[in-house]
């Protein structure tokens, strides 16, 4: 775990008391990274609070692995995730010619157990491709996984008998057999046996969102505890017929996740008939003005991005969790006052993102920060009476562009030396984005180069 993460860990887990009883929860601040609310024991509203603001959580942390999957060496999530102590890894495994691209991530849970992440790759290149379309059905085969994991590899007979056989999309299949191939050279299914009180995340995007899937299944119907493991997917396309779903879809606790107008859900089942999608449905709206084209891994991204804001807000409301404070103490690092800004004018007030963004940056800060107050300017005396080491200024502006649907993202940071009044760096981080191209991908790029700033300035800066 990051130095960053043990830090707001043991400043900022709170306890939370609800009006029902005395149920705490191991409340986390409003930043992804972080983690989940881990209830003792809730009931009624409290229990489905709990349950969306989770849901959300999640889904965010899910799109997040996703998005890493098609740049591993640049991407900008993987580098966010790592920021917060997530140990990741990208892998590749092939089995009889297919190849499967995934990827595989930890972090330590305040229990002391782990939470594991297994993501998938969407379609890339032409062996993707491949895999979409080879739409044969063949019977579910229920792979060992226990033996897997042990090195055997052997497999169950195929399918069930009787006139109705589950049957499940061969290309599909192939990919899961190659991942589940490579995932049994790791130490993930002993490490998941040996500690029943760890969790695993599996996730992908399209053709990924279907391996996941597929592996899941067959992970639950053989021997892993239904609560152990969580699926969720990303515009995924279904996986197998009408004996599939109703035979095994219950026993999964799957979520799939779908932009409205995303065409691929639904492709197997309109073009070729013989597929059933199964599961809970969490369906973002894009309106058409944003996007024609609401497949990408991006859109995800930045709907995931807004889902969970609103959800932590719901949460904040109902006295669940608590937003970062306006200052939190550590006397062992200087005080710094930050100061956040949000610049335009009408054009720019006209973006209708671009307040989501603001909160994922100010919570980004207030996360790194040990020792802070924020301030509602740099007015001096104002930062005199507040007793602070240095005055961090941030401002966020947007531009729309005049041309197309982009726009461009500014993030200006500034950091002052208070007793000498000398400004130690200003710096300007400005990113040309769109729907597709990803706005919150945009952000996280502007933050890294911020933080490798103050990095530069404070030694101590997570």
């Amino acid at each position: 775990m990051g130095r960053g993460v043990a830090a707001i860990l043991a400043g900022a887990v709170l306890a939370c008391q609800l009006a029902a009883g005395s149920v705490s929860f191991a409340a986390v601040p409003v930043q992804v990274p972080l983690g989940a609310l881990s209830p003792a024991a809730v009931s009624g509203a409290a229990e489905k609070g709990v349950e969306a603001y989770n849901l959300a959580y999640y889904t965010n942390l899910a799109v997040l692995a996703c998005a890493g999957t098609y740049a591993p060496k640049t991407s900008e999530a993987w580098q966010y995730l790592r920021h917060y102590g997530w140990t990741i890894e990208a892998r590749q495994a092939e089995q009889d010619r297919h190849i499967a691209n995934y990827m595989t991530a930890r972090t330590a849970l305040p229990d002391g157990h782990t939470l594991y992440v297994v993501a998938f790759r969407g379609s890339a290149d032409k062996k993707d491709w491949k895999e979409d379309l080879t739409v044969k059905h063949v019977p579910f085969a229920r792979a060992q996984a226990g033996e897997a994991a042990a090195g055997t590899g052997r497999k169950a007979a195929a399918g069930t008998p009787g006139a109705v056989v589950p049957m499940v999309h061969k290309g599909f299949n192939d990919y899961t057999d190659a991942a589940l191939a490579g995932l049994a050279k790791t130490d993930l299914f002993r490490s998941l046996r040996a500690d029943p009180g760890s969790r695993l995340l599996l996730t992908g995007h399209s053709l990924g969102g279907a391996a996941a899937t597929l592996l899941g299944m067959r992970l639950v119907t053989e021997w892993m505890p239904r609560d152990q493991v969580r699926v969720i997917t990303f515009g995924a396309p279904a996986i197998g017929n009408d004996a599939f779903a109703e035979t095994y879809g219950p026993g999964l606790n799957l979520l799939r996740v779908v932009n409205t107008a995303d065409p691929i859900p639904g492709s197997l089942q309109a073009v070729f008939g013989g597929y059933r999608q199964f599961g809970d449905v969490l369906t973002f709206q894009i309106p058409r003005q944003v996007s024609n084209m609401t497949h990408g891994i991006n859109l995800y991204l930045d709907a995931a991005w807004k889902h969970y804001a609103d959800a932590a807000r719901q949460a904040a409301g109902a006295g669940l969790i608590r937003n970062l404070p306006d200052r939190r103490d550590d006397p062992s690092y200087p005080l710094v006052a930050l100061c956040f800004e949000e610049k335009g004018g009408k054009e720019a007030r006209s973006l209708a993102f671009l307040p989501y963004l603001r909160r994922f940056l100010m919570n980004a800060y207030k996360a790194d920060l040990p020792h802070y107050v924020v301030l509602p300017d740099t007015d001096r005396e104002r930062v005199r009476q507040s007793g602070a080491a240095y005055v961090l200024s941030v401002s966020l502006a947007g531009e729309p562009s005049r041309y197309d649907e982009g726009w461009f993202l500014t993030l200006d940071q500034g950091l002052q030396d208070v007793q000498t009044g000398r400004w130690l760096a200003l710096t300007r981080s400005s990113k040309r984005t769109s729907p597709e191209a990803g706005n919150v991908e945009a952000a996280m790029a502007a933050l890294r180069q911020q933080r490798e700033v103050l990095r530069e300035q404070l030694p101590w800066y997570p």
